[in-house]
């Protein structure tokens, strides 16, 4: 009964967070489940928001991920990535591989760390 209401919050809190941090037009997007490591189902919430980096010239888009589900106990997970990679946000000429990473990649590390959450 308490699940939903632990779902808003949190991702009240993830969005509040961006926001505290600068992040600006901040939006909810879908929901999809998935399955994490201890076999329960997460749901997850999708957020985008933008960051205005003055100092270069650019903004920062990003996708973030907020799951939350109740297996022993309630779990609360999230984290957000850019939307690009950071060589081409940066216009780095010939960078290292973690600067090459694709949002894909991001993507798939993130989903990772919150399916692991025990």
């Amino acid at each position: 009964m308490i699940l939903p209401t632990v779902r808003s919050e949190a991702q009240s809190a993830f969005a509040d967070e961006l926001a505290d941090r600068g992040f600006e037009s901040i939006e909810r997007g879908r929901r999809e489940r998935v399955r994490v490591d201890s076999g329960d189902r997460a749901r997850l919430r999708t957020y985008s928001a933008e960051l205005d980096l003055e100092a270069i010239d650019a903004t920062l888009s990003i996708t973030g991920w907020v799951g939350v589900w109740h297996g022993d106990g309630f779990r609360i997970a999230a984290g957000a990535y850019p939307d690009r990679s950071l060589a081409t946000l940066l216009s780095v000429e010939n960078p290292p591989e973690p600067l090459r990473r694709t949002p894909s990649d991001y993507r798939a590390e993130l989903l990772s760390l919150i399916r692991a959450v025990a």
